[in-house]
């Protein structure tokens, strides 16, 4: 990714080129318009914290109505736009790569 960008710049161009060196032809997440660029582009803008999870809005607020302990849970169509793999069932092993190269905590996603 591009060198020393100031704290807090915009960083979805660095998001992006990341994207499509690990992300297959084709995959949706090499859409500027899909949830991990925006996700991955706000970690390297300021880096997410390791207690810190993801959640679109849905699910947020699915969590806050069970209580304060609630664990951050999620349907395919939300997971999709991060880049589930509904065939197997998990994220994908290159974006794990992705993520954990950039210091995303295991855990991190839905």
């Amino acid at each position: 990714l591009s060198a020393s960008p100031a704290a807090g710049a915009p960083r979805g161009d660095d998001a992006m080129r990341a994207i499509a060196e690990a992300a297959p032809a084709g995959h949706t997440v090499r859409s500027s318009t899909s949830t991990l660029p925006k996700v991955l582009a706000w970690h390297l803008e300021s880096p997410l914290l390791a207690a810190e999870r993801i959640a679109h809005q849905a699910d947020f607020l699915a969590m806050a109505l069970r209580g304060p302990d609630a664990p951050v849970i999620t349907d395919w169509n939300n997971a999709l736009k991060l880049g589930y793999d509904v065939a197997e069932l998990r994220y994908p092993a290159w974006m794990d790569q992705l993520l954990s190269a950039r210091g995303v905590a295991p855990g991190a996603l839905p």
